[in-house]
């Protein structure tokens, strides 16, 4: 059989979604496979996704797709029958996409929780179809940051400044100063300035200096750890620590709901 014709196959097969689940989970009886049948059912069925069997063949991307389909299953084994919602294809298809080669922990986590908010009637509403692109944008470190942004709220941080006293101009230095719990799960973290202007720039969060938190407890260590800096200032330059304020946003929060952070949050306790 040419290449071409066992594609064609494979798509005719993967019409049969039913058996495609069994491939796929093994045991259609599985807690959550039903869920999941009634879920994904269409989407299953079109080429592009039943393209999947080729890859399983083959050994491309099967470990990536069978653990974040079993991750999936996992999610729907918790939902109610009568609560199982047919997936959205403008959302599921580019999910379901991302499903088979997707390896990295925190972004696979990202997809499979927004999956499974769309198919779940109590959820669906935080389930937004562009949310798949966000996602899509994130580096790994920026995924393990939304836990922290989560929990944290508004979030203190001090952004070092250098003003000139005879024309009173400022000009920023990084590192931001933050809290340690905030860069504890990053892998890179002396990237958190650039990490902190992806996520300002989806729309995740705000992050300025125009506010700041009233209570001065948060800033105090962070600005007498900032004015040890060892900077070289010109003659006529002084060194500030300017307050600040991470914010997430409304759509921030919507974001967090439908990706389920905030369960996660919820569960750690």
């Amino acid at each position: 059989m040419n290449p071409l014709t066992e594609v064609a196959a494979a798509v005719v097969a993967a019409l049969k979604s039913p058996e495609l689940l069994k491939e796929i989970y093994g045991d259609l009886l599985k807690p959550g496979v039903k869920q999941v049948g009634v879920a994904v059912e269409k989407i299953l069925k079109l080429p592009n996704i039943a393209l999947w069997r080729i890859d399983l063949w083959e050994g491309r991307s099967g470990i990536a797709l069978q653990a974040n389909l079993e991750a999936y299953r996992v999610e729907m084994s918790k939902v109610a029958d009568e609560k199982v919602l047919e997936v959205p294809p403008e959302l599921g298809v580019p999910v379901m996409e991302k499903l088979a080669y997707v390896s990295d922990a925190e972004l696979s986590r990202l997809y499979v929780a927004l999956l499974a908010s769309a198919s779940n009637l109590d959820t669906s509403d935080s389930a937004h179809p562009a949310f798949v692109n966000i996602i899509n944008c994130l580096s790994p470190d920026e995924g393990r940051l939304l836990l922290p942004l989560a929990q944290g709220g508004r979030i203190a941080f001090v952004d070092g400044q250098i003003v000139d006293t005879t024309n009173g101009s400022h000009w920023s230095i990084r590192p931001l100063m933050v809290p340690e719990a905030l860069t504890a799960p990053l892998v890179v973290k002396k990237n958190l300035a650039a990490y902190l202007g992806n996520l300002e720039g989806l729309g995740i969060v705000k992050v300025g200096t125009d506010q700041w938190l009233t209570a001065d407890e948060p800033y105090e260590p962070m600005s007498t750890e900032f004015m040890k800096t060892l900077v070289s200032l010109g003659p006529t330059q002084k060194l500030n620590a300017q307050r600040g304020m991470i914010e997430v946003t409304p759509y921030g929060h919507l974001f967090m709901r439908g990706c389920k952070v905030l369960e996660r949050l919820q569960a750690q306790g």
